[in-house]
């Protein structure tokens, strides 16, 4: 099942909104599943629209990530660089889990 998911969401990925890539991410990392080309997938749908993010999928996608040791530093980044303008709006555990995430995968921006 986790495979056909897998599949049909790289082969749709460009239909994903940022809720439904955020969602798809933290799927595979609570189950701790790195699917490798699933998160390459959600990582180069995400960044062009990383700016439409709201503060809980920034949170999500990079706690995600990071749950799976996938250092994706062109994803951090525009995470990084969509999150900064927005940190008014994010709440204790988006803050936490974001700073978590960054940590983890040793990224200092």
């Amino acid at each position: 099942l986790l495979d056909g998911i897998s599949a049909a969401s790289i082969s749709t990925i460009r239909e994903f909104n940022g809720q439904d890539l955020a969602n798809m991410a933290w799927a595979f990392s609570a189950l701790v599943l790195p699917d490798a080309p699933l998160m390459d997938s959600i990582s180069a749908a995400a960044q062009p629209t990383i700016r439409d993010f709201v503060a809980q999928g920034l949170s999500s996608t990079a706690w995600s990530f990071a749950s799976l040791e996938v250092r994706d530093l062109p994803l951090l980044a525009a995470i990084a660089s969509a999150a900064i303008p927005k940190m008014q709006h994010f709440h204790a555990k988006e803050l936490s889990n974001t700073f978590w995430a960054f940590s983890t995968l040793a990224v200092e921006d």
